[in-house]
């Protein structure tokens, strides 16, 4: 049977010197994936599967309360509802790719959908404040980004989404 996990813990190293990267295209694409290694080495290779975090099996005992906090954390985000009245409806905080704002309206883009909200940019900033961890950041005068879903920060300012949306950034904030 089909189970959909949170968060799988992943052991690099499997037996016999087979190596556990292969693993991850067997797991959904929401679990959190959190390698367990005992050689450096292997982050380099495994980032390309943007794990949720690595652990190294030396430092375990002293790693994992920090590692539970972090992935607690993440859970409250995720699971945080951010309600709106104009129109009424609640969204995850981890569904939110960024808002862009115009006048007293904030789009609000996810990975299918935009929707148009009524509400200025200094109340939408007011609710995000509420957030477990702060994981929204204000990059220019109109965008508001959710930090977990920058792809990348190119060099020139600009900031890659997971979804290939390009902003701005200014060169204060970056």
């Amino acid at each position: 049977s089909h189970r959909n996990y949170y968060v799988i813990f992943l052991d690099i190293e499997i037996n016999s010197g087979e190596n556990g990267l292969h693993l991850i295209n067997l797991i959904e694409r929401n679990t959190k994936v959190i390698y367990l290694t005992n050689y450096d080495s292997y982050v380099f290779d495994a980032v390309h599967n943007s794990p949720f975090d690595f652990i190294r099996k030396k430092h375990l005992s002293n790693d994992f309360p920090a590692l539970m906090h972090k992935l607690l954390l993440a859970y409250q985000n995720e699971t945080h509802l951010i309600h709106f009245t104009k129109p009424e409806l609640s969204l995850s905080a981890n569904d939110i790719l960024y808002f862009e704002s115009n006048k007293n309206y904030e789009y609000c883009f996810t990975e299918n959908r935009l929707i148009k909200i009524r509400i200025t940019q200094k109340e939408l900033l007011s609710k995000l404040s509420n957030l477990p961890v702060p994981i929204f950041v204000k990059t220019n005068k109109t965008i508001i980004v959710n930090c977990n879903k920058i792809e990348q920060i190119t060099s020139d300012g600009t900031i890659i989404m997971n979804n290939k949306d390009c902003l701005p950034i200014t060169i204060r904030n970056k």
